[in-house]
């Protein structure tokens, strides 16, 4: 569709409070494509290194996804199917301080403890390299009655060391921009203005994670900074080729943190 589509779209279907906030982010969005692609200085064999505030969206499907995201950025369903009933958002997770992306990835591979004493509740991540220690981890854990060990909320939608669900995730590095529209940040009279029916699970994902954020209307290719691949796809060649293809000013990295094509 047309950027005039989705104005008509939005003008027709939300409220006054919701229409401001949605055709400001569509104005955001429009300005970040314009803008034209994020450069890096990445070559072959380089360790990739990402700052605070870095949002990182995992792909589920396969290539199709892809191929949509390269010819229309990623879109909120309710927006590119025009269908309320659907997200209006595009869920992230955000770094809260900077890291090596080696090191994010073996963090976001590892499991969470949920330690519970009476009413208070603790977590503690505990990265991949450190799994052989998570007993120690737990007996060092002072004042607990009962504790959990679960995957990391990033380990179920993004690429991980520990299983080859996810293939790709898209890195977007300078979105400070679209950051302002924040599904998980906004008032609850936002989220209801936006929401309606779904506004309880917004809720809910506001309590449960601080890393988590959700990009109202989408974030467009241009602000794509990188493309970070699963195991089974590293080493294929004719996959790279064609994500090379698709977003040709990102650059293309694998688990370890590592360019893998200029």
């Amino acid at each position: 569709m047309e950027r005039k589509e989705y104005v008509h779209f939005i003008n027709n279907n939300f409220d006054a409070k919701a229409k401001k906030l949605l055709l400001s982010q569509l104005d955001n969005f429009y300005e970040v494509q314009e803008n034209g692609p994020v450069t890096h200085k990445y070559k072959k064999g380089m360790a990739v290194s990402l700052l605070k505030g870095t949002l990182i969206h995992g792909i589920k499907k396969d290539f199709t996804e892809l191929k949509n995201i390269s010819k229309n950025g990623l879109m909120a369903p309710a927006i590119k199917d025009r269908k309320l009933n659907k997200e209006l958002g595009i869920p992230c997770y955000e770094l809260q301080q900077g890291y090596k992306l080696k090191n994010y990835v073996n963090y976001y591979s590892g499991a969470t403890i949920t330690f519970k004493c009476g009413k208070e509740s603790r977590i503690k991540v505990v990265g991949n390299d450190k799994m052989n220690d998570l007993g120690k981890y737990i007996l060092n854990e002072p004042n607990v009655e009962h504790y959990n060990v679960s995957e990391t909320l990033e380990a179920s939608v993004l690429p991980s060391l520990i299983h080859n669900n996810i293939n790709f995730a898209v890195i977007i590095e300078k979105a400070d921009k679209l950051r302002k529209y924040d599904l998980l940040s906004m008032s609850d009279s936002e989220l209801k203005s936006l929401c309606g029916e779904k506004y309880e699970s917004y809720k809910l994902d506001k309590k449960n994670s601080e890393r988590k954020v959700n990009i109202l209307y989408g974030i467009p290719k241009e602000a794509i900074s990188g493309i970070l691949v699963g195991k089974e796809y590293e080493k294929n060649k004719e996959a790279l080729k064609e994500i090379r293809e698709l977003f040709p000013d990102a650059y293309i990295c694998n688990l370890e943190g590592l360019i893998i094509l200029d």
